[in-house]
């Protein structure tokens, strides 16, 4: 995915910076902290490789920074798909980090709506994501973003090697 068109944020705008190989010690360290946080076991060889892959191949999806005043407060991760349902491309929200300071800002808010612009200028028809159930300050925010839950559906996983 191409990183978002760049007109300059207002100072206290949360921007989007699209992660490229240079980045890949910062961002790895921020999903290790999200994946700590929400009790994620991954081999740390295994989350590096596979942040490598999705920031080499926008086909994939996008991985961005979020940096307010130069500051890194967190990153995004959307990986993209295809639905019958909903009529085309679509994508998964499959990570949104922030670091405790700047939680309770509206900065999630701000990032999920300019991913949501990013994804709709590309002809994504829906975004999905995955929010723990007793994960209520998350599952506030996505409601405030328009995400609806599904309640007659169970998201459900299995794993392949």
């Amino acid at each position: 995915m191409p990183e978002p068109p760049a007109p300059v944020p207002a100072p206290d705008e949360p921007e989007l910076v699209a992660c490229t190989p240079d980045d890949l010690d910062e961002v790895q360290e921020l999903v290790a902290a999200y994946h700590r946080h929400e009790g994620i076991a991954m081999a740390p060889g295994d989350r590096r490789r596979t942040i490598a892959r999705l920031i080499a191949d926008p086909d994939l999806g996008g991985l961005w920074l979020v940096r307010q005043q130069g500051r890194t407060l967190g990153y995004v991760a959307v990986c993209l798909g295809y639905s019958i349902e909903f009529g085309g491309r679509d994508a998964f929200l499959d990570e949104l980090y922030l670091v405790d300071s700047a939680r309770g800002r509206g900065i999630g808010r701000r990032v999920i709506d300019r991913v949501a612009d990013l994804l709709a200028a590309q002809n994504v028809r829906a975004v999905h994501l995955e929010v723990a159930r007793d994960n209520a300050a998350a599952l506030r925010l996505y409601g405030r973003a328009a995400f609806t839950l599904r309640n007659t559906f169970h998201l459900m996983s299995r794993r392949l090697g």
